[in-house]
């Protein structure tokens, strides 16, 4: 990857006075000034402002955010150019920087003089660090994108069918559009960056002494966006949480002409009104907070918003057939039936059980299911003529897509539509003589593709499958193993084991903070009107617990078992042995009852807890 800055040198920057900041783009007519008392922000005309070493050069500027002091700009300055689609750049925030409105503290100096960087960019009144210190940790995890030229929030179909028409954005992947209302207001267009959170992998190589580029992109939505089981199913409004577009994207580089494939799935919590709050137990209860016949409208407005934006929609839920996720499976089947939308195809396919000791080729009866339908939605498909101004033509359009669920979204999701991309781009590269078909299995779900194109089709759906886990649990992705290597392996269970431990901490302890810093960030709380800041963490009490308990136990049970030998020396070891172990289960048996007694003491919880 490519430091951006070594691209973009120079375009953009900010100038900082005593009494206002100017933003600073060399490309466009008008500034952007923001007063520093009154914090007003207006365009001025362009007086040919130079940029000299006490400017603090950008890559754009993500948003302002309100905290309690005074408000913060959010300035991108520095990201990785991480590829491009059809010669637009896309770029990875690396780095971001906060600078307050607000003049901060000061000795003397001369009215409206040109404040340096150093002492001013980054500078945090005090009442405000506890909260931009959580804004920063969700930019360190890195997964944020934006493009100057190519809309992110809309899938490369849709821009191919509009001219890459940018007033068409989708405010439901802008991520950022909250914190640049202000600026939206202003109709300044070179200030409006949208931004979206998920996955961008790009890969190239040659198949058939054919140059192609190979990219997966995730947008996540942003309505529900937010933490494992903090948020589930769908709100009010039928947005579901945990929602993200997926788009697979396959080129070939000609001279006179590209060939584009695109075929796009999307994933969402199941859709209905539910919850599963953390309780500390490993897998808390599945709890249908509205009644059924409420669920079903629910679920009626979210699957005609689907049907709007993507015509067909096969519904397939990977859920178990046994337990909680029985009720809520039954429960979905219910409001499906109720509903008879002929756009929509329902299959419940339990994963665990079908693919059960690793049997994973059994995906086979899934994709049997589908076979049809697969046939009828198809894929996306263009031919750009380069000698002739770029000019599209369209072969094929998509006519559907495919909505997977599990619990999480996840793991098993992610397994399914790696193997629904994978058939559909062999169809694509079969129809255009790319892929041999007649000499593989024709029955083999996982056909593997030729030379490198295999290793980089696993390899992205492996990064897909770790970045949105970590930014729905805190930790990467199950059964990744198989999407790496296409079979299950004794060190990926291990490593499955380890992330699930891992997810059990953090879902407990850590993600009410978490939330409320994605929250905070949408722009869905202020700290002016709620304080949502953490003052300790909740696992350490529980840790302490865990830990300090235990060691007055064994000291208790020396004392005791001790008092007992000396009134009785003649006390077998083995019954010495035994009535420890007696005293000492029964001490760590009521410890573990009074934490899971109180354990809405020790789990932290959001503000919005919906």
């Amino acid at each position: 990857m490519v430091d951006s800055n070594t691209i973009m040198s120079g375009q953009q920057w900010v100038d900082i006075f005593d009494d206002q900041i100017v933003l600073v783009d060399s490309k466009e007519k008008n500034v952007l000034v923001i007063d520093r008392q009154t914090g007003i922000i207006r365009t001025d005309a362009y007086k040919g402002n130079s940029k000299d070493d006490q400017s603090i050069e950008i890559q754009g500027l993500y948003g302002i955010i309100d905290v309690i002091e005074t408000k913060y700009l959010i300035l991108i300055t520095k990201s990785l150019f991480v590829g491009q689609i059809l010669s637009k750049k896309m770029y990875q925030i690396q780095k971001v920087d906060f600078l307050p409105v607000k003049l901060p503290p000061k000795g003397k100096s001369a009215p409206k003089k040109k404040l340096g960087p150093q002492s001013k960019l980054n500078y945090v009144f005090q009442r405000d660090k506890d909260y931009i210190h959580m804004l920063k940790s969700l930019f360190a995890k890195s997964f944020f994108y934006f493009s100057y030229d190519y809309d992110l929030t809309q899938s490369l179909n849709k821009l191919l069918e509009n001219g890459f028409d940018r007033s068409q954005m989708r405010s439901e992947y802008f991520f950022n559009e909250a914190l640049l209302h202000s600026i939206i207001a202003l109709n300044v267009k070179n200030w409006v960056l949208p931004v979206i959170s998920g996955v961008i992998e790009e890969s190239h190589g040659l198949l058939k002494n054919k140059e192609y580029d190979l990219l997966v992109i995730s947008r996540r939505e942003k309505s529900r966006s937010g933490m494992r089981f903090i948020s589930r199913g769908l709100d009010q409004n039928g947005n579901a949480s945990n929602f993200a577009e997926t788009e697979q994207i396959f080129i070939i580089n000609e001279y006179v002409e590209a060939r584009v494939f695109s075929f796009t799935q999307i994933r969402g919590s199941i859709p209905l009104d539910w919850h599963q709050k953390p309780n500390l137990q490993w897998e808390p209860p599945v709890l249908l907070r509205t009644e059924r016949e409420k669920n079903v409208e629910l679920a009626r407005k979210h699957l005609d918003h689907l049907a709007k934006n993507y015509s067909q929609i096969v519904l397939i839920s990977l859920i178990d057939k046994k337990k909680n996720q029985k009720i809520i499976g039954e429960e979905l089947t219910y409001a499906i039936n109720r509903i008879q939308n002929p756009k929509i195809q329902y299959i419940w396919f339990d994963f665990h059980h079908e693919c059960r000791k690793g049997k994973y080729q059994n995906l086979s009866k899934l994709v049997d299911c589908i076979g049809e339908t697969m046939n009828n939605i198809g894929y996306s498909e263009y031919v750009i003529q380069k000698n002739k101004g770029d000019q599209v033509s369209t072969i094929k359009q998509q006519k559907g897509t495919y909505r997977t669920n599990c619990m999480d979204c996840l793991d098993r999701t992610n397994v399914v539509q790696s193997v629904l991309s994978r058939l559909v781009l062999q169809k694509f590269l079969t129809d255009i003589g790319a892929f041999d078909a007649a000499s593989k299995n024709a029955t083999e779900v996982f056909r593997r593709f030729d030379g490198q194109l295999e290793d980089q089709f696993r390899s992205q759906w492996t990064r897909n499958a770790n970045v949105l886990s970590l930014l729905y649990t805190g930790t990467g992705a199950l059964k990744t193993d198989f999407t790496q290597t296409g079979k299950r392996t004794k060190k990926g269970a291990l490593e499955d084991g380890k992330r699930s431990l891992t997810r059990y901490v953090l879902n407990n302890f850590y993600d009410g903070h978490n939330q409320n810093a994605i929250d905070f960030l949408l722009g869905k709380i202020k700290p002016r009107e709620v304080n949502f800041s953490p003052k300790i963490n909740k696992f350490i009490f529980a840790l302490i617990l865990m830990i300090v308990i235990p060691l007055v136990v064994y000291e208790a049970n020396n004392l005791f078992v001790g008092r007992i030998v000396t009134q009785n020396p003649e006390v077998p070891v083995w019954k010495q042995g035994l009535l420890s172990l007696i005293f000492i289960g029964l001490s760590m048996f009521s410890l573990i009852s009074f934490i899971f007694s109180k354990d809405t003491r020790f789990i932290q919880k959001p503000v919005i807890n919906d």
